[in-house]
């Protein structure tokens, strides 16, 4: 875990990397990826979108959903380059920057969008919206912008900084990320997913993953490249079966005709 913070704030701290940099770093390591506003049942699918499409002119970096039993949360992140300011360098009238006020107008840019073209949205992430797929979306924002030292120590800014956080937006600093994988009670990787036609692709996994979605999208939704796909057989998932058109409902990692076999050997067995 040290070893990974480490990591992670080296590169934040690198001047000659970009937000995109930082993006890939996530990717590469999704554990640390923050996913605020978390409902009951989760994060959907154990899934992270990657640059999900809002419209041709919008596009968040990441996107996540969860859902309860009555709705669901459809998540979008936007990153920054963690070296922009959140304040002016005005210790005696603290203002806003106007690189952190642009960011801020941005979410409002995308919330103005998607109010008016909510089914444009939905319809892009139908495919993976299942089950409980008639339950209404609620949009939910995410801002990841700069370091806490520049709020540390001074209750005036701090308190602004907090201010702009309510119920559909969180805006928090890259060093929150490192905050909240630390005290997490669990941690995990997460697959990374990206537009792919009308449906998405299987862009990364981890070595780890706990995942229901080959329980329910089939092959004309999802797309998989070799090396994703022989990191899951490694892992346990038929893989191999569920592109032939078996789900793999049981366990999440086997079909019908593997757990039948698998529960007659038990019994035979005793």
């Amino acid at each position: 875990m040290s070893d990974l913070i480490e990591h992670f704030k080296a590169n934040l701290d690198d001047t000659s990397l970009t937000e995109n940099d930082i993006q890939r770093f996530l990717e590469e390591n999704t554990e640390l990826i923050p996913t605020p506003f978390l409902l009951n049942h989760h994060l959907h699918f154990n899934s992270i979108i990657s640059k999900f499409k809002i419209s041709d002119g919008l596009i968040s970096d990441f996107a996540f959903l969860t859902k309860s039993s009555d709705f669901w949360n459809l998540v979008l992140v936007e990153l920054e380059d963690p070296k922009k300011r959140i304040f002016t360098s005005n210790n005696e009238q603290i203002k806003f920057h106007s690189d952190f006020n642009h960011a801020m107008d941005q979410i409002t840019e995308w919330k103005g969008y998607i109010e008016q073209n909510s089914e444009e949205i939905k319809r892009r992430i139908d495919p993976i919206r299942v089950p409980l797929n008639d339950r209404p979306i609620r949009f939910k924002y995410v801002l990841i912008y700069g370091r806490n030292l520049e709020k540390e120590n001074d209750h005036r800014r701090t308190r602004m900084f907090a201010q702009k956080t309510n119920d559909d937006v969180r805006v928090m600093t890259f060093d929150s990320l490192i905050s909240e994988y630390t005290l997490a009670q669990y941690r995990y990787g997460k697959m990374i997913l990206s537009h792919w036609r009308e449906g998405y692709k299987v862009k990364s996994v981890p070595t780890n993953l706990d995942t229901s979605i080959f329980a329910y999208l089939t092959p004309v939704k999802l797309k998989l490249e070799l090396e994703e796909k022989m990191s899951l057989i490694q892992q346990g998932y038929e893989i191999e079966k569920w592109e032939k058109g078996s789900p793999l409902s049981y366990n999440s990692k086997y079909t019908e005709e593997t757990f039948n076999a698998k529960m007659s050997q038990r019994f035979k067995s005793t």
